[in-house]
């Protein structure tokens, strides 16, 4: 037993030495390098590395595989490293390790790579690695240079149009990637954008103008670059093009995609194979160009056409002059250099003459309908009626020979400069220019979108007479009611039926409300009374009657009350399939999904709305009482600062009356130490009376506080204390063997001064006769 327990602990102890050298090691799998560094992983609520916030997501994959195959080209050289191995140890085999990638031809940029991955994960400086870093210098310097190949835009024209064409040949995945690649590649070689620029371009890095406002006054397309390649220039930079061709392009582009997404969302090895193809269907494969020679093109022919080495330099965004001018002298010698076969020649003219190979069959068209004329159109049901006429004359058109100096390209049939008749029946872009005109067709041509008819979304067609113009109007009216189905517009008819009538179209011509199927239909119906006004020949409704139908008189929109001849269709609908189909037809995803998410969770909606109901109700109980408190907090401040301004009203004006009053008394001047003097004369007393009745309160509430203030309160017949009644100075006998003579002959003096400011006033004046000054041996008894 002991034995068995023996062995056991010897076994976990030779496992835990293996994990712990595992640990040190890294394993031969490309995973190895998953979480090689030390200490507790970041998760949680704490912050990444400091040191890992510049390096993007991808950037780290790929230094993580590079360092994984750079560790595993070192043991397959016989070496084994560890974390803990000397930094020379490291070194020598990383430079082995070099050396085996240079010979078996691994990309210089992968093996920089791995060492830079092995030193991030080791923790390892650039200084602690000289020889490897010697030996990539070497290989750095053995590489062949290579500059970039610039495009021209000779050559740029054929790869897009070769694009265009490749992708029109496919569907699906690989139509959009060769169309993408088209406009992905244009927009390199016109804004001057690095391969890498444009791969990280996103829907809202790219600003257009407002539709229509292309041309020389345009302020053009702005694309911002959120991660430059030379961030040391500016941090966010911008690029501003002003090609009219480019930008409707980008447009067409942005506007299949959402916000947020990427613009080109194809990796970069799928932009170098499309491109590869390209080229080789123009024979260029062997050129050497690349996605980046689009940049390198775009900078030699914008030089080219203006000679501003300023102006490039800040539109290509070189930090400097000097860079510029040694990469212009790359790419201008490089043409040199470029031997193109002639199959390569006659593929890239004949691409490019497309455009030229249009205007031909333009005029040719032209040409063409001159002859169209010859036979007369037949529209639907005039065959069977039509009888044999004579040939009608034919339009001529005016036919000019070319102008002095210059030659006739494809046909001599110049622009039709005779008055014609054309019925537009679409014009999306110019919504206004519908209906039937009148005149040349270039002038009709330059009112279209862009001044040409390709170009333009518009449908038009040449008509004979405004007879047939207006056929061909009420044949667009039948299919347009056609168009719009089954779909109930008023009381159990379509929109065909309504319009079948008389009465139901003067009835749906008033409609001016309701689903848009209803709304259509009122315009449709206009437009039939409209044509029926001016041509009476047109429609069963005029000929049903004999005579043409009055005029509406003007009327308030109202709902359809019984207007429309609905006898079959209203007999046929029981009320209750009425009410059903109306409620079937407003269904839809969202009413069904609502249906759907209430039957399966009641409990949890109607938690929901209650509380929202509570939590909006509690809101507006906190709004309405702070609101009531603020109101009584305004009215309290409001009141009390009237109080105050009362009180301040009334203290001024006791101050005032208080200065108004002027007393004069006499006083005995005789000190105590002489109580042998004989008094003076009677003292005068000159008091101003009060003038006005506030002063008279004034002194009544001066005289109730003091009042107030006595010990055994006041009482009518009570007032004067007994004690005091018979001699009031009595209480200044105690008081003068606590005071000096001095402070007892103060307070004596100042009682005698209020004693005769109130004997001067009659009507209190016998209050205060106990208080009276008396003779002077009578003071000095009592002191």
């Amino acid at each position: 037993m002991v034995g068995c327990f023996v062995f056991a602990l010897e076994t976990i102890s030779m496992l835990l030495n293996l994990l712990k050298r595992e640990a040190q090691s890294v394993a031969d799998i490309p995973g190895a390098f998953a979480n090689p560094s030390p200490g507790p992983s970041v998760t949680g609520a704490m912050a990444p590395r400091l040191r890992d916030a510049v390096l993007s997501r991808d950037y780290k994959r790929r230094l993580r595989e590079a360092a994984a195959d750079l560790f595993n080209r070192v043991g397959r050289c016989g070496g084994k490293l560890f974390r803990n191995s000397p930094a020379r140890v490291i070194d020598r085999w990383l430079e082995k390790a070099v050396e085996d990638a240079h010979r078996s031809g691994e990309r210089l940029y992968y093996v920089t790579l791995g060492v830079l991955g092995m030193q991030r994960l080791w923790r390892l400086s650039g200084s602690t690695l000289p020889g490897t870093w010697a030996a990539l210098k070497a290989w750095r310097h053995l590489a062949p240079s290579r500059s970039r190949l610039p495009i021209t835009f000779y050559t740029l024209q054929s790869f897009l149009l070769v694009c265009l064409a490749k992708g029109y040949q496919v569907q699906g995945r690989a139509r959009y990637l060769w169309w993408s690649v088209m406009v992905g590649s244009w927009l390199s070689f016109a804004a001057l954008l690095r391969p890498g620029e444009v791969y990280n371009l996103r829907f809202e890095d790219v600003t257009l103008p407002v539709e229509g406002a292309e041309g020389s006054d345009s302020p053009g397309m702005v694309i911002v670059i959120r991660r430059p390649k030379t961030r040391r220039v500016y941090k966010t930079q911008f690029v501003l093009v002003k090609d009219d061709a480019m930008m409707k392009w980008m447009r067409w582009w942005r506007d299949a995609h959402h916000k947020g997404k990427r613009l080109f969302p194809w990796e970069r090895h799928q932009w170098a194979n499309v491109f590869k193809a390209g080229m080789e269907a123009l024979q260029l494969d062997g050129v050497g160009f690349s996605p980046a020679s689009m940049r390198a093109g775009g900078a030699t022919h914008v030089f080219r056409e203006k000679e501003n080495l300023a102006a490039l330099q800040y539109l290509g965004r070189w930090s400097k002059a000097s860079t510029l001018r040694h990469y212009l002298h790359d790419a201008f010698s490089m043409y040199t250099t470029m031997h193109f076969t002639d199959r390569a020649v006659e593929l890239q003219s004949f691409v490019v003459m497309t455009e030229r190979v249009v205007l031909a069959l333009r005029e040719l068209a032209d040409a063409l309908e001159e002859l169209q004329v010859e036979s007369p159109w037949l529209w639907e049901g005039q065959a069977s009626q039509s009888r044999p006429v004579a040939a009608p004359q034919r339009a001529q058109s005016l036919v000019t020979p070319a102008s002095a100096g210059r030659e006739p390209c494809g046909s001599s049939v110049q622009y039709h400069s005779d008055l014609r008749l054309y019925l537009v029946l679409a014009n999306p872009k110019q919504p206004a220019n519908v209906g039937l005109f009148r005149g040349q067709w270039k002038t009709l041509e330059a009112s279209l979108e862009g001044g040409r008819l390709s170009g333009s979304s518009a449908r038009l067609r040449r008509v004979p007479d405004e007879a047939t113009a207006a056929e061909c109007l009420r044949t667009a009216l039948t299919q347009a009611a056609s168009a719009l189905g089954n779909e109930e517009i008023a009381q159990g008819l379509t929109a065909a039926e309504v319009l079948a009538s008389d009465d139901g179209t003067q009835s749906a011509a008033r409609w001016r409300s309701g689903p848009e199927g209803r709304r259509l239909t009122a315009v449709l119906a206009r437009l039939s009374q409209g044509l029926a006004s001016v041509f009476p020949s047109l429609g069963p409704a005029v000929e049903r009657g004999g005579a043409p139908a009055e005029p509406l008189q003007p009327v308030h929109a109202r709902p359809l009350r019984g207007g429309v001849d609905v006898a079959g269709a209203a007999s046929a609908l029981s009320p209750w399939r009425q009410r059903l189909s109306v409620l079937l037809s407003r269904l839809n995803v969202k009413t069904l999904g609502l249906l759907l998410l209430v039957m399966m969770f009641p409990r949890l909606l109607a938690f929901l709305v209650a509380m929202s109901v509570r939590i909006v109700a509690s809101l507006l109980m906190r709004l309405s009482g702070r609101i009531l408190k603020e109101l009584l907090t305004q009215m309290a401040l409001l009141a009390a600062d009237l109080e105050s301004q009362i009180i301040e009203w009334l203290y001024n004006a006791w101050v005032e009356s208080q200065a108004q009053t002027t007393t004069t008394v006499a006083l005995s001047s005789s000190p105590s130490s002489q109580p042998s003097a004989e008094p003076g004369p009677p003292q005068t007393v000159t008091v101003a009376l009060p003038a006005r009745p506030v002063d008279n309160l004034t002194l009544f509430l001066l005289l109730f506080q003091v009042l107030r203030s006595w010990p055994s309160g006041w009482a009518p017949g009570s007032f004067v204390p007994p004690l005091y009644l018979q001699d009031p100075f009595r209480p200044l006998c105690n008081l003068g063997d606590r005071c000096s003579d001095s402070s007892f002959q103060r307070i004596r003096d100042e009682l005698h001064r209020a004693a005769g400011l109130c004997a001067a006033n009659s009507e209190l004046k016998h209050l205060f006769e106990p208080w009276a000054p008396c003779n002077g041996s009578a003071h000095d008894d009592r002191d």
